[in-house]
């Protein structure tokens, strides 16, 4: 009969941002026997059998230094003599990898290989400082080190127009007024949409004004509302079409109303431009005071368009915007062109707050995004700028997180688990009748999957069980598992580490670890 005891493991690697395929591992000073599957190291053949488990390990010395042979190093001992990088050629589980190696007695410590970004890239235009700390906030200076846009990209503005300005690439050639017909250029009465338009991509580092979020993307004006910042079913359902025949890569809407989903036709122009290749952008809404704080205005609340809300200076949620959004972007205290021809942070209305100017954030990213891949699809974008989002709170009030510049467009994403749930606290117990255990766990929220994973000292995979029914939030969790290896025979004694994961339907993904001992 086995016995089983377990023992809590806790690794704190949440807010981390390290290779998927690499650790870095420091050896005892001592004398290991020289041997490498691919280079000349001074890693034990043991050792370098544990690291191959997991794959084809290039095994490299990070320093030309001599490995120390004793602790009494003379002072100027190379401190990295010891430290050697293990590579693979895919993604492995670092953080299990990094456990194992640590209680392995070869090994001084092991860690992932943490990414550093640079972090003070940023244009050269004038007024920049009065941008700089809403762009801080979304990581916009890292992300422009990756990548800025392209003039190929349009990003059409379906608002009150946008004005002639000199920081702003109108197409000239293909913008249209569904207001007045017989307009003959781009006009901006309101001066809503220039504000919008230079937020999403004023162009970037010109010596001059400001910049957008996209750098070099081309606005396409697609005027709507009228002069006093009201438009209907009509004239924004044919702006959508329009916009969508014209190719644009990103619709901004920095619009919307509660329509409560009564509105087939702007239903059918959005549903219809998502379809062409569009990515729809829309404010969630300015009514988050009150009654209104969960009333996502239309056409945000569309599944073919992503909802964007606002936070603050430091990433709080602005009381005006509406809670439930896909993801949150600054939307307070902005500064862009405006249909003067200058710049500014405010108008006669005020200052510039409100869902309708994080929205243009998100259209940015969505611009740097479509650059980067021409082919991507709007499900695709709205799913990379959804996982890659920073964490920012309650999921109710905050959705997604805040985007991350960087993120989106090295496609990392940040782990859910740290906002509305924890890591799981995994407990395993024997079942002496059935020869069994029971691994138990709580889960808070609707369940796709779960996958258990058994892993022996070495780090080789013993099993893997999955139990992939949907499960509702709310419940334990108890899987059974018969002490059988993946071959069908039974485990011998000794300690194991087991991983469950556990998927969500809303794509994010918990894990717990635990060790058990097994004992007959």
């Amino acid at each position: 009969m086995a016995r089983i005891i377990f023992f809590f493991l806790v690794l704190n690697l949440l807010w981390a941002e390290y290779l998927p395929n690499k650790v870095l591992v420091e050896l005892k000073s001592g004398d290991w026997t020289v041997r490498s599957l691919s280079s000349a190291t001074d890693v034990s053949p043991r050792l370098e059998k544990l690291l191959g488990n997991y794959g084809a390990a290039e095994i490299e010395k990070i320093s030309d230094a001599p490995r120390g042979r004793s602790l009494l190093q003379s002072s100027v001992a190379d401190p990295l003599a010891n430290y050697y990088s293990v590579e693979y050629p895919s993604t492995i589980n670092v953080e299990l990898l990094v456990e194992i190696l640590k209680n392995d007695p070869e090994v001084a410590d092991a860690q992932p290989v943490f990414i550093y970004r640079i972090q003070d890239v940023s244009p050269n235009d004038t007024y920049y400082s009065n941008q700089e700390n809403y762009f801080n906030l979304i990581n916009a200076p890292a992300g422009w080190d990756i990548a800025t846009g392209s003039a190929a990209v349009r990003i059409a503005v379906v608002d009150s127009g946008v004005a002639v300005h000199s920081d702003l690439d109108l197409d000239t050639a293909a913008w249209h007024d569904f207001v007045d017909e017989n307009n003959t250029s781009p006009i901006d009465p309101n001066g809503h949409g220039t504000i919008v338009a230079g937020l999403a991509a004023a162009i970037g580092n010109n010596g001059v004004g400001i910049t957008g979020l996209d750098w070099n993307a081309k606005i396409l004006p697609v005027r709507v509302m009228k002069d006093d910042g009201t438009g209907d079913t009509k004239t924004i359902a044919l702006g959508i079409n329009y916009a969508a025949n014209q190719g644009a890569d990103v619709i901004n809407m920095s619009l919307g109303g509660l329509s409560d989903n009564g509105d087939r036709a702007l239903k059918t122009a959005c549903d219809y431009a998502y379809g062409r290749g569009s990515i729809l952008v829309a404010a969630v809404g300015n009514i988050g005071e009150g009654i209104g704080e969960n009333s996502i205005v239309y056409p945000a609340a569309y599944e073919n368009v992503l909802s964007v809300g606002s936070v603050d200076s430091i990433g709080n949620r602005s009381g005006f915007s509406v809670k439930k959004p896909d993801v949150m972007a600054p939307g307070e205290k902005m500064f862009s062109t405006d249909k003067s021809g200058n710049y500014s942070d405010h108008s006669s209305a005020g200052n510039y707050n409100g869902t309708s100017f994080a929205t243009p954030l998100v259209s940015g990213l969505m611009g740097l995004l479509r650059a980067q891949d021409p082919g991507l699809k709007p499900a695709d974008a709205m799913e990379i700028v959804k996982k890659t989002a920073r964490p920012a709170g309650n999921s109710a009030e905050y959705g997604w997180g805040i985007i991350s510049v960087d993120h989106a467009l090295t496609r990392t994403v940040y782990s859910r688990a740290s906002s509305d749930s924890k890591n799981l606290k995994v407990l395993s117990a024997p079942n002496p009748t059935q020869k069994t255990v029971n691994f138990s766990f709580p889960i808070d929220v609707p369940v796709d999957n779960v996958r258990i994973y058994i892993y022996d000292q070495r780090g080789r995979k013993a099993q893997e069980l999955d139990y992939g029914a949907s499960l509702l939030g709310g419940m334990y969790v108890t899987p059974e598992w018969d002490l059988l290896g993946a071959d069908g025979r039974t485990l011998a004694n000794g300690s194991y580490i087991y991983v469950v994961k556990v998927t969500a339907k809303d794509g994010s993904i918990s894990y717990g670890k635990n060790i058990l001992s097994i004992v007959r």
